[in-house]
């Protein structure tokens, strides 16, 4: 197979012969992306550093390889020994010296090897590749919006280290570890993996300072003469889950809003007991119809915690919600009423808006999709938990990446030739 890349590095054309095609067809315009464009094998040299004679190939080989089975969505580590066994050529255009990748023991190896430090190396080559494409998150955009959510990755059988009970709608009771996860326009900022049974403010409070500290970095504004720092120039809104939904959580988004342009969302419990007793006081017609299937009563001014009285904009949300019931081979349609609440700093928006604009929070429960089903990080790889912190880091370095690959309007040409 030869790769000939333009000098543009926009137009591309790969030329495929008889005994060297590749199964992963269009995977080498991705590996010249990687080396060429974001010359990833140099950023992977300061993530970690191997001194065992146990390993035959480079970190950044290593490190490489463990990109490519995440892009191909590989299932299990392991497998990867029969897909990419007669991929020499591909391993041939990543760079690697024996022109082969080495073997998915080695990399469970390495995966057990890795420690706090690496994760945290890990996180700066995400975030330098974050601010070489920066200009993405702004695009027609007049603020930046964080998405604050969790998943959860439960064990199967295994001994995990420092699994814990978590909870699970499905799964009651199982062991597993959380990843807690902020994402900007699209691409993850911040993660980090935590046993199942940590609480969501002390996880919150980590997650949301890294971020924000990240967006003063990339965007900085006039100096702050009381946090002593550049802050972020541009308008911040928080769309966070309603997990995270707590005294300390609101305190701490207090402080950080301290000098700064910082708005939030969040979804609260349904039985405040300041709001319920609100919500009496008024009548049927204080009630705002958006649609046919949903109400709300606005609340403005509203404190929603008796140990934290800061008023804010409360929103009582009324909805009927289509629900399939399968009976006897059977299928009824039918309208489930749930009640929720909205508890937001934005007094100038619209109840309407406030609304829709939450609703746009899956953006990152597509990312969370995405891990899971396009690659293929449903399933937790090693034993060891600093080696599952660094796989899943990877899984957010690779989602990452094909973001800004897509990005880029490529001219792609692939033609088939005999010997």
């Amino acid at each position: 197979m030869k790769f000939e890349p333009a000098q543009a590095r926009r137009n591309i054309t790969i030329r495929f012969i008889d005994k060297d095609f590749s199964k992963f067809s269009v995977f080498p315009v991705i590996a010249s992306y990687l080396i060429d464009y974001l010359k990833l094998e140099e950023r992977f040299d300061i993530v970690l550093k191997t001194k065992s004679n146990n390993f035959s190939f480079s970190v950044q080989e290593y490190l490489l390889t463990l990109t490519t089975i995440i892009f191909l969505g590989i299932k299990r580590l392991y497998k990867a020994d029969d897909l990419l066994a007669n991929e020499q050529q591909l391993a041939k255009i990543l760079g690697f010296r024996k022109q082969k990748f080495p073997s998915a023991r080695a990399l469970y190896l390495l995966l057990s090897s890795v420690d706090h430090w690496s994760v945290k190396r890990l996180d700066k080559v995400n975030f330098d590749l974050i601010k070489k494409h920066k200009d993405l998150l702004t695009a027609g955009k007049r603020w930046l919006t964080v998405d604050i959510d969790q998943t959860k990755k439960i064990t199967e059988g295994a001994k995990i280290e420092k699994a814990k009970p978590c909870y699970h709608p499905q799964k009651k009771g199982r062991l597993g570890l959380r990843i807690s996860a902020g994402a900007v326009g699209g691409l993850l900022f911040f993660q980090k993996l935590e046993p199942g049974n940590v609480g969501t403010a002390e996880a919150f409070e980590e997650l949301i300072t890294k971020i924000i500290s990240h967006l003063d970095e990339l965007y900085p504004g006039r100096k702050n003469r009381k946090a002593g720092k550049r802050l972020c120039a541009k308008r911040i809104v928080l769309r966070i889950d309603g997990g995270y939904f707590s005294e300390k959580t609101l305190r701490i988004i207090e402080k950080l809003g301290r000098g700064r342009k910082l708005d939030f969302i969040l979804r609260a419990k349904v039985n405040l007991k300041l709001v319920a007793q609100k919500e009496k006081e008024h009548k049927a017609k204080d009630w705002t119809k958006i649609n046919e299937n949903v109400s709300v009563l606005r609340l403005s001014n509203q404190p929603v915690l008796e140990k934290h009285p800061k008023p804010y904009t409360v929103l009582v949300i009324k909805e009927k919600q289509k629900k399939i019931v399968s009976r006897k081979k059977r299928i009824y349609h039918t309208k489930k009423k749930i009640k929720y609440v909205f508890v937001a700093n934005i007094k100038n928006w619209s109840t309407k808006r406030i609304i829709k604009y939450y609703k746009k929070r899956q953006t990152i429960e597509n990312v969370f999709k995405n891990h899971n089903q396009t690659f293929k990080a449903n399933k937790l790889p090693t034993h060891k938990f600093w080696g599952n912190a660094f796989y899943f880091m990877m899984v957010s370095l690779v989602s990452n990446i094909s973001f800004f690959f897509k990005s880029v309007n490529w001219n792609i040409k692939m033609c088939m030739f005999g010997k």
